[in-house]
């Protein structure tokens, strides 16, 4: 029951008024659960985009003159710009 409407119609509130405004509601919002799940996953995410780009600095540092590795890296870093515009997309 949607109690801040039952205050606010008083006498007019019924319980079909109470569906209908929570069926409609449910439509253009998600649960406070739902939202907290998916920021936390989001979080994650952040996270491990933060430990990959750690990881591909300590690769650069280790490629000198290795033409193969500097390919590799090269990959890793387009790999992970992509991971990233996907996420703030999201």
């Amino acid at each position: 029951m949607l109690e801040w409407l039952k205050t606010i119609l008083g006498d007019a509130y019924t319980d079909d008024i109470d569906k209908k405004v929570s069926d409609e509601i449910g439509k253009g919002f998600v649960s406070r659960a739902d939202f907290n799940a998916a920021n936390e996953a989001k979080k994650t995410l952040e996270g491990q985009i933060a430990e990959r780009d750690k990881q591909i600095k300590s690769f650069e540092k280790l490629a000198g003159d290795n033409e193969q590795l500097k390919t590799q890296l090269s990959q890793a870093q387009e790999a992970n710009k992509t991971a990233k515009a996907e996420l703030t997309v999201n």
